[in-house]
């Protein structure tokens, strides 16, 4: 087992890595440092990490560490406190990036849907008028058959 770190060393730690969250996954800051994502996740939460840990945690980020210290001056709150919330959020906003992807999609079929419905529907309207042109006597049929019952006619056999 290595050497304890110190409790400040480790809440600087803690929220070193809040902060290097904000560029990468959990997953990624545990492939780079040759850990399990559970190992990472149980030392961000509740184990204390040694110090062998932290050195080549710092040595592997110190670059990218640098450059967001440069960015803030004092971190905000919620890298004072870290929790999986970072990971929830970012999972949400995946999600609802890919619904509103999805809503888009499903918008833009039901426009092209709506737009073949409507042009087909006018095709067969303009169909069945330019059929009632070419064969004026196409509703005399029907006609016929109703005048044929309200006289009591019946086209059938007529030698009964």
């Amino acid at each position: 087992m290595g050497k304890r770190a110190t409790p400040e060393k480790v809440e600087n730690f803690r929220r070193d890595y809040q902060l290097l969250r904000t560029l990468f996954e959990q997953k990624e800051i545990a492939a780079r440092m040759g850990v399990s994502s559970a190992n990472l996740s149980s030392y961000q939460k509740r184990r204390n990490p040694g110090k062998d840990f932290l050195r080549k945690f710092y040595s592997i980020f110190e670059q990218e560490l640098t450059e967001l210290a440069n960015k803030l001056e004092e971190p905000p709150q919620e890298f004072k406190r870290p929790d999986d919330r970072d990971d929830h959020i970012h999972t949400l906003k995946l999600n609802n990036e890919t619904l509103r992807n999805g809503f888009e999609g499903m918008l833009e079929n039901n426009t092209r849907l709506t737009d073949y419905y409507d042009k087909l529907s006018n095709s067969q309207i303009e169909l069945m008028n330019m059929l009632r042109q070419a064969f004026p006597l196409a509703s005399a049929p029907n006609e016929e058959a109703k005048s044929q019952r309200q006289t009591g006619e019946t086209g059938g056999d007529e030698g009964e």
